[in-house]
């Protein structure tokens, strides 16, 4: 009797042991895609500030002030 409660426990342990493993894979997991999610809507909102800077003055603008 005394070594199927030590079976058991041992049993017990790998069972925690493998939803600890899995619940911090899945938290590692969750935690990269949304800094691959920020990263990515950082570099889009970049190139959209410098498409912005880097577009010419419109033409009709200036010449309403060319006199």
């Amino acid at each position: 009797m005394k070594c199927w409660m030590v079976t058991n426990s041992v049993f017990n342990a790998l069972i925690i042991a493998t939803y600890w493993v899995a619940t911090v894979t899945l938290i590692y997991g969750i935690f990269k895609t949304l800094k691959a999610f920020v990263k990515a809507f950082y570099e889009q909102n970049r190139k959209d500030r410098i498409q912005i800077i880097m577009e010419p003055e419109p033409q009709h603008l200036v010449d309403v002030f060319d006199v």
